[in-house]
Formats: structure tokens, C-alpha cells, sequence
């Protein structure tokens, strides 16, 4: 498979997982867990009243910090956050294959998307969909030799 049909494979397959995520954080009720996300988006939605809840360490502040704004739009919005978080670390994880030479690194897609912990973490408010994505954005850039 050359590199055009390669790109347009994977930007097929992650536009059609994206819909379907996006229509599942919208239509699905409950967190995905059970209750931290509750804690962590309403931490979030109220950060701008009560600013403690950005130095609170139980909140995770530097979730709190990236999800204030967002929160504001309620807890779909923070699902739907979450499910681009998990598009942009997938990207990643194929970038980094890519980078590293690996045969078939799209295949690393499939994983990703149906990884049970994944699915069930994007369709909440939890902080890990954001901290694998920052875990994947250093190693990306660790390997393209581009410290920040």
C-alpha cells in the first residue's frame, strides 16, 4: 500500500470511529466509571467559582486547567473532548510508527479505538484519555528529536 492510499485509509477509519463516538457520548447516560468522572467534571464546571478547585490535588490541576472552559459546555461536551483526545493520541500512535519505520503502522488504529478501558474512559470525564495523549504527543516528539 503506498503512503496516499495508507493516509486516506486511516483518515477514513478514524472519521467513521469519530462519528460513532461522538454519537455514543451524545446519546449514551452514565459516566463510564464509577463516579470519578462525576467529581472530575464538576471540579472542572465549577473551577471558575470556586478557584481552589484549580490547586486542588484530588481535581488534578492541570486537568482542571484544560477542562474548565470545556466543562462550561456540560458533561457531553467533556465526553466529546475526550473522544478527540483519543482520535489525537491514536494519530500519534500511527505517526510514531510511521516514524519508526514500522511495517503496517496503521494497523496500530485498531488497537486503540477497541481497547475496552479506552472506549469506556472516553465516554466519561475522566483525566486519562488527556494524560495518554500527553504520554503519546512526548514520545512522538522524543523519537522526531523535538524536545520542547
Amino acid at each position: 500500500m503506498n503512503q496516499k492510499q495508507e493516509n486516506r485509509l486511516v483518515y477514513s477509519i478514524l472519521s467513521l470511529f469519530a462519528i460513532v463516538m461522538v454519537w455514543l457520548a451524545i446519546t449514551t447516560k452514565g459516566t463510564g466509571d464509577w463516579g470519578d468522572a462525576i467529581y472530575h467534571y464538576l471540579f472542572a464546571k465549577y473551577a471558575f467559582i470556586h478557584p481552589g478547585n484549580f490547586l486542588n490535588h484530588w481535581a488534578k490541576p492541570v486537568f482542571v486547567l484544560f477542562t474548565a472552559p470545556i466543562a462550561q459546555g456540560g458533561f457531553i461536551a467533556m465526553k466529546i473532548f475526550n473522544v478527540a483526545l483519543l482520535l489525537g493520541s491514536t494519530w500519534l500512535a500511527w505517526q510514531l510508527g510511521k516514524a519508526m519505520d514500522i511495517p503496517n503502522s496503521w494497523l496500530v488504529i485498531f488497537p486503540m479505538m477497541t481497547a475496552p478501558m479506552n472506549i469506556s474512559h472516553v465516554l466519561s470525564g475522566l483525566t486519562e484519555p488527556m494524560f495518554a495523549f500527553w504520554l503519546m504527543l512526548g514520545i512522538y516528539l522524543f523519537v522526531k528529536k523535538r524536545p520542547i
